[in-house]
């Protein structure tokens, strides 16, 4: 194995690291409690202050 295919198959290794990485994230997400979003509303307070 010469060093060009060493370094594809370290760039695929986390890539796919990052990739299951960003998955979860994903779900967790998902979970993610934004009650805090409806009062920031009722406040007045938009997006663009953030």
């Amino acid at each position: 194995m010469d060093s060009n295919e060493k370094l594809i198959k370290i760039i695929k290794k986390y890539r796919d690291a990052f990739q299951k990485k960003i998955e979860e994230r994903k779900l967790e997400m998902e979970c993610d409690n934004n009650e805090h979003y409806v009062i920031y509303n009722v406040l007045g307070i938009t997006d663009t202050f953030f």
